[in-house]
Formats: C-alpha cells, sequence, structure tokens
C-alpha cells in the first residue's frame, strides 16, 4: 500500500506544498543630488577611506543625513560611498555637507555590551 503522505493529493486527500524559490521586490535604487564633474576641482584619491556622516538630498525622499565612508576629495567635494537598501552608492557631495564620524573601537562596544 502507498503512502498517502507521499501522493500527489497528500495525506487526507489535502494538497501537498510545493516549495518555491522566495521572491523579493526589486527596491528603487533612489537619485542622489550630485555635484556636477565639472565643479569637482582636483580630486584625489584618499590613502585610507574615511568614515563620515553625509548629508544628502534625493529627488525622490528628500533630505537624509546618513553615514558613509570618504574614499576621494578636493577642496571642494567629497566622494561618499553609502548603501541604500544593500546596495552601494557613490555620491559627490559638497564638502560643507560632509563631516567626520568616529567609530568605537572593539573594546568600547565590549565593555558597553557587558554593562547592559
Amino acid at each position: 500500500m502507498a503512502d498517502p503522505f507521499l501522493t500527489p493529493s497528500g495525506a487526507h486527500g489535502r494538497p501537498v506544498h510545493r516549495w518555491s524559490p522566495p521572491e523579493f521586490p526589486d527596491v528603487p535604487l533612489y537619485t542622489p543630488e550630485q555635484v556636477p564633474e565639472t565643479n569637482r576641482g582636483d580630486v584625489r584619491t584618499l590613502e585610507e577611506p574615511m568614515p563620515v556622516w553625509v548629508r544628502v538630498k534625493y529627488a525622490e525622499i528628500g533630505a537624509l543625513r546618513t553615514h558613509g565612508v570618504a574614499v576621494a576629495a578636493s577642496e571642494l567635494v567629497v566622494l561618499v560611498q553609502t548603501t541604500w537598501q544593500v546596495r552601494l552608492q557613490e555620491i559627490w557631495a559638497r564638502r560643507d555637507r560632509v563631516s567626520h564620524r568616529r567609530l568605537r573601537s572593539r573594546s568600547d562596544r565590549s565593555a558597553a555590551t557587558a554593562d547592559s
């Protein structure tokens, strides 16, 4: 006798669930305002990436302050790498819209976790 659980109709006549991979909707990548290439000055790559805060104005959602990493700069602009919905985005931002961000050391994070 065949096992009813393994038959196409399943046990007790109920339909068998067929697995299918999950579907994820494509998240829109918003358009940041950027400094035009002609207004960037003499851009140089930074020796070491620097953690920064950047204020970005997006066409679709307005202004947003987010974290990123500065990878190149001139006296006028900074090239900031940031992420939006797990996608890398490079933004040319005016210098006055970028500020340094201090990362806590691992020992600082461990002490904060132990205190809580």
